[in-house]
């Protein structure tokens, strides 16, 4: 039985539920934060498929020993919670050329390296399968069907996990070494030439993109793919635009292009537009945000400073009258004591004094609170006509004079009825249409 190889990608896995009540790996659960999960599930959502997989990477001592009926998929998962996000698990039922069941178990490592505890949290995995099988029943006990534990790895660092679980038993003596899981068979996609990697056409097509070598491949990929299998393109389409690198996508389009396949062509170009607008519409909600803290921040500043300014002038000219008010009443009444000409010059005096005093005390905290008001009013509502220009810009194109006169004319009310009415009008007319005012 051939042993382990070396490698790696990056990935999530399924759900606890493979698919509709026969069991069948469902290709329409696809989940776009899962792009290597997702692939896979469509490769092997055909038994036909599947039976290829094991008549290729099956050893020939296992392989013969199938019959031609095609594996049966068995609902579930066994993967741990925690490594869900790293690998993915398919349990087929298999019938033996002598008629007896069988458990073909593959799992499916999508991680950045190899994981050491593979061969342990594959016995994990069997001990599970069995206990499922056979539900405490004794006669199923006593005759528990085989399992060959299949994985599938294709990253690109060499593997190097032990061959099985008796390679992580600290050496002793071998009548205390005691194996529930002695062995398993690694199929290393990366380490394999395109060739070499399934006979079936459209299983080595999603083996030729999961293992990053589409660019290079992409005739044998839409040869092998056909007209007939569009969920399987879509699905590969997601998974180059999810998981290859930027520069890899215009080489892959210049691919297609050579390659004269205008539907997929069509469909990678689709998705990728989607992508985009899918950013462009978290490019402006965060814009959104950003620009009404920053114009808050703004107002509140240019609020302050126009308060302080307009309340000193206003402290004086108020100061100023008060204490000529109050310095006639003053000078009149200690005039009238030590004479007109003196006390009408000291209570100008006293008086213009403390009249500037008071009033620039005065004025300083009316004109900061009317002044912080006045700023957080303009400061919010310069922000709302920011962000609904740049809302209409980003989906509409330039504005025409005309608009963007009438959002400088407008109130913060009006403006925010305009802004909820961009985000989902269908033209820029629409918006401002009476209907949404």
């Amino acid at each position: 039985m051939t042993g382990p190889e070396h490698d790696d990608g990056t990935v999530r896995p399924g759900s606890d539920d493979r698919g509709p009540g026969d069991g069948r790996p469902d290709s329409s659960r696809t989940t776009p934060s899962r792009p290597h999960e997702n692939t896979v599930r469509v490769l092997l959502s055909d038994p036909a498929r599947v039976l290829a997989l094991f008549r290729d990477h099956l050893p020939n001592e296992i392989a013969g020993l199938l019959a031609d009926t095609p594996p049966v998929p068995v609902d579930g998962t066994f993967v741990d919670e925690a490594l869900r996000d790293s690998q993915s698990d398919f349990l087929f039922e298999v019938t033996l050329r002598n008629g007896a069941p069988a458990f073909i178990y593959v799992l499916i490592e999508h991680k950045s390296r190899p994981d050491p505890a593979t061969p342990l949290q594959l016995a994990g995995y069997m001990v599970r399968i069995w206990q499922r099988h056979a539900q405490g029943a004794a006669e199923r006990l006593r005759a528990l069907p085989p399992i060959v534990p299949m994985v599938l790895y294709h990253g690109e660092e060499r593997w190097s996990v032990p061959d099985g679980i008796g390679e992580m038993i600290a050496p002793s003596d071998p009548a205390l070494v005691f194996l529930p899981g002695a062995r398993f068979i690694l199929r290393n996609l990366r380490g394999l030439p395109t060739e070499a990697l399934s006979r079936d056409p459209v299983l080595r097509s999603g083996f030729i993109v999961l293992t990053g070598r589409a660019v290079a491949h992409m005739d044998t990929i839409v040869e092998g793919l056909g007209p007939e299998t569009p969920v399987l393109q879509r699905q590969i389409a997601e998974y180059i635009l999810a998981v290859y690198p930027d520069a890899d996508l215009e080489r892959l389009m210049e691919a297609l292009q050579a390659v004269r396949t205008g539907p997929l062509e069509a469909m990678v170009g689709t998705i990728a537009e989607r992508l985009r607008q899918e950013g462009r519409i978290e490019g402006l909600q965060a814009g959104e945000a950003l620009g009404l803290q920053k114009g808050e921040a703004l107002g509140l500043e240019k609020g302050e400073a126009l308060g302080l300014e307009k309340g000193e002038a206003l402290g004086l000219e108020k100061g100023e009258a008060l204490g000529l008010e109050k310095g006639e009443a003053l000078g009149l009444e200690k005039g009238e004591a030590l004479g007109l000409e003196k006390g009408e010059a000291l209570g100008i005096e006293k008086g213009e004094a403390l009249g500037l005093e008071k009033g620039e005390a005065l004025g300083l905290e009316k004109g900061e609170a009317l002044g912080l008001e006045k700023g957080e009013a303009l400061g919010l509502e310069k922000a709302t006509a920011r962000s609904l220009t740049q809302l209409l810009v980003h989906r509409f194109g330039p504005l025409p004079d005309e608009i963007a006169v009438r959002i400088a004319a407008s109130d913060s009310g009006q403006l925010e009825l305009w802004f909820e009415a961009a985000l989902d009008a269908p033209s820029r007319e629409a918006v401002f249409d009476d209907d949404t005012r």
